[in-house]
């Protein structure tokens, strides 16, 4: 879903904007306050009446965008509690979220997304919050659980593929014959 910006009057021309997370991994203790930093360059010109600046995080479990913060011409929209980007920061590129108190279920993924009309780049950076009572990160086991999708499904087309070896002789030519 592309944001919708308003003009606010100026005439601006897409230079070659850059948006650039410089971190991968971002790991918080729960409740601990975070910065997870967005760096973007390249745009015709700065201004903020036809920039946006979009953070969101994919849900784990349904896989859509969860909209953590927008900004865009004199727009705003923070469905996250405290969720913010400083102003005087976003004057020199650097769009940073800046998330207070995080908690379990603030873990994931995240992106920050600049859009200088008519171009648009981003950039993510994964946040795992740790709970220090039972010392687990989460989002925990995220690529364990893709394995475990991966086995489930070789599990399944097992016997479909041990059938195919049964019923079909492959010929050192390359025919196949079906028995």
């Amino acid at each position: 879903m592309a944001l919708v910006l308003l003009a606010c009057g100026a005439l601006v021309t897409a230079g070659s904007l850059r948006v650039e997370v410089p971190l991968r991994k971002l790991t918080v203790r729960l409740n601990d306050n975070v910065t997870m930093p967005c760096n973007f360059s390249g745009f015709a010109r700065l201004d903020l009446c036809v920039m946006g600046i979009r953070w969101y995080r994919i849900d784990p479990e349904s896989k859509s965008k969860i909209t953590v913060l927008e900004l865009f011409g004199n727009n705003k929209n923070i469905p996250r509690t405290g969720a913010e980007v400083s102003p005087e920061r976003l004057q020199r590129g650097d769009a940073s979220l800046q998330l207070p108190a995080v908690q379990l279920g603030d873990a994931g993924v995240y992106w920050c997304e600049v859009v200088d009309t008519p171009a648009m780049e981003d950039d993510s950076i994964l946040l795992e919050v740790l709970d220090e009572q039972t010392s687990r990160a989460f989002p925990e086991g995220n690529v364990g659980k893709a394995s475990k999708k991966i086995d489930s499904i070789w599990i399944l087309a097992l016997p479909i593929l041990l059938t195919l070896i049964v019923n079909f002789n492959i010929l050192e030519q390359g025919a196949l014959v079906v028995n």
